[in-house]
């Protein structure tokens, strides 16, 4: 005969809190700037190579302006791009 192994409860999915949500927008504004600021073949190694030194470069440089206080300046590219996908904030 088998042992009933207890099944694990599903609980709720942990809420996020405004604060977090905002940090995580932020972080989210901070990537699309600076990456379309960079040139194009640049754009292409961080999709093609997602952990190459350019899109190390480019996490680094995301982290450094989203968890400071400066405003995020989105160029062109980046407010369509978040405009279209339903993600400006």
């Amino acid at each position: 005969m088998k042992e009933s192994i207890p099944k694990k409860k599903r609980g709720r999915k942990p809420k996020i809190s405004e604060e977090q949500l905002q940090m995580a927008r932020r972080y989210e504004m901070a990537w699309y700037a600076l990456y379309y600021k960079k040139p194009v073949f640049a754009q292409k190694l961080i999709v093609e190579e997602p952990d190459g030194r350019h899109a190390n470069d480019l996490t680094k440089e995301v982290r450094k302006l989203a968890e400071s206080n400066r405003k995020i300046e989105l160029i062109d590219k980046a407010k369509h791009y978040l405009e279209a996908s339903g993600k400006f904030y």
